[in-house]
């Protein structure tokens, strides 16, 4: 917890955290803080560290309270705790060899993607889902979505079959970020339904103070992907996943032309931008912008 520190000894090496949390609030930034549980510091002078667990606890809350009472709510996007075993004592002897090891799961897949592309693309333009956008509505997406897992879950454990199983009707849920200077744009996406979803893009901005068209490049997608008969499942550490994670270029689409004959006298459809997300998917989309060419 170096913000504890950093309170009491600002320097180069370990920041007063206060500073950081005024200029990404100043900025519009968004941040996703870890928290993790290799030591804190037990005393107001920061002088002890420990790694007793209900210390720790205490310490977090702590920063959360800290984080409310200067006002910084809208600067926080999430907390990740550390994903390791800390609160089993026997967490070495649960390991091979009697070692701890370190292998990445599906939540540490899908939180690189998202904090990748938040810390890359800062500025948050819009929120919406396949029915609505910029909408109090939509916020509430995911908490109906859990209500229908949950539901589900249920009659699954009562052992339940065929129709007496809800369903669960998903939705498609996105946030549109930018980077820095709006050359760049990048969609996160959450598709929990059981089909394949499409949005088309369009793009506009200022050149000069004039109103221009945006062409786009071929966009990047970043996925993470399980099949739906094992959403529920547990993953055997040390064994195959039950999900997938690809990336790709999609060099099919885009306002870029390689000069060869076959390509001559091509003009790109590049004024909009189809994204496609498979079902039970997260992924980012990133794609760069350019002003349409004048005809």
């Amino acid at each position: 917890m170096t913000w504890q520190r950093g309170l009491h000894e600002s320097k180069a090496g370990n920041p007063n955290p206060k500073w950081c949390f005024d200029f990404w609030k100043k900025h519009g930034v968004k941040v996703l803080l870890t928290l993790e549980h290799h030591g804190v510091f037990e005393d107001a002078a920061c002088t002890r560290k420990t790694a007793d667990l209900e210390t720790v606890k205490r310490t977090i809350l702590d920063y959360v309270r800290w984080i409310v009472k200067n006002g910084y709510q809208e600067v926080v996007a999430g907390f990740e705790l550390g994903n390791e075993s800390y609160y089993d004592k026997n967490y070495a002897s649960l390991a091979p060899m009697g070692e701890p090891r370190l292998e990445v799961g599906a939540c540490g897949v899908m939180y690189r993607i998202l904090a990748e592309a938040i810390k890359e693309h800062p500025l948050i333009l819009r929120h919406g889902t396949s029915k609505e956008a910029d909408t109090e509505d939509a916020f509430f997406t995911s908490a109906r979505v859990m209500d229908q897992v949950y539901a589900r879950r249920r009659a699954l454990k009562e052992g339940k079959r065929g129709a007496e199983i809800p369903k669960v009707e998903g939705e498609v849920e996105w946030v549109a970020l930018a980077d820095a200077r709006r050359e760049e744009l990048c969609l996160l996406m959450v598709n929990t339904k059981s089909e394949p979803a499409t949005v088309t893009l369009t793009a506009r901005g200022k050149d000069r103070g004039a109103d221009v068209g945006k062409e786009f490049a071929s966009p990047t997608y970043r996925t993470l992907s399980c099949p739906e008969k094992f959403l529920d499942c547990r993953a055997v550490p040390g064994d195959g996943h039950p999900w997938t994670q690809l990336s790709w270029e999609d060099t099919q689409t885009g306002y870029a032309v390689i000069s060869m004959a076959p390509n001559e006298g091509l003009k790109p459809a590049a004024s909009s931008l189809t994204v496609e997300i498979a079902p039970h998917t997260v992924q980012s989309v990133t794609v760069r912008l350019r002003n349409a060419p004048k005809q």
